[in-house]
C-alpha cells in the first residue's frame, strides 16, 4: 500500500509540475507576444520623419561679402512630433557655402548651420537626414550685393 501511494505522489507531482509549466508557456504566449513584438522593432517615436522635421533660415535676404551669413536652424521631429536626437544632418546646396556641412542633432533634435556666399545669386538649400532622407521642405536665401 505504501508503494502505490509514492508511486501516486510522483504521478501527481510530474502532473502538477507538468500543468504549471504550460499554464506559465500558455500566459507567456498571450501576454508577452505583442509587447515582445514591439520590444524588438525601433520605437516609432525614435524614427526621425522628414514630413514634420522643420529648416528655417534667417534671414532670407542677405548681403553677398562672403561674411554676411543667414542661420539656418534644422529641427529632427518624429512624426508624432517628438525630437529625435543623435542624427546626422547633411546640408546640401546650389549656390553659396554652408558651415559645417555637417552637423548631429542635439537632445532637443536641432542643429545649426550658416550660409554666406560673396556673389550675387539664390541658394537653394536642402537638408539630408542621415545622409540619405531629404526633409519635405526647402528654403531658398536670396543674395544681393545691395540690400
Amino acid at each position: 500500500m505504501f508503494n502505490i501511494v509514492k508511486i501516486m505522489d510522483k504521478k501527481l507531482l510530474i502532473l502538477m509540475n507538468l500543468f504549471f509549466l504550460l499554464f506559465i508557456v500558455f500566459i507567456g504566449f498571450v501576454f508577452l507576444s505583442k509587447p515582445l513584438f514591439r520590444l524588438i522593432r525601433a520605437k516609432e517615436e525614435y524614427l526621425p520623419s522628414p514630413k514634420t522635421s522643420l529648416m528655417l533660415a534667417y534671414p532670407l535676404t542677405v548681403k553677398a561679402d562672403g561674411q554676411s551669413a543667414s542661420q539656418i536652424n534644422v529641427f529632427i521631429r518624429s512624426s508624432t512630433g517628438i525630437p529625435v536626437s543623435n542624427r546626422t544632418v547633411v546640408m546640401k546646396t546650389n549656390f553659396g557655402s554652408i558651415a559645417p556641412s555637417t552637423g548631429t542633432t542635439d537632445s532637443k533634435g536641432q542643429v545649426n548651420f550658416k550660409i554666406i556666399s560673396s556673389t550675387e545669386g539664390i541658394a537653394n538649400v536642402e537638408a539630408l537626414i542621415d545622409g540619405a532622407s531629404p526633409l519635405d521642405q526647402k528654403i531658398s536665401i536670396l543674395f544681393k550685393d545691395q540690400l
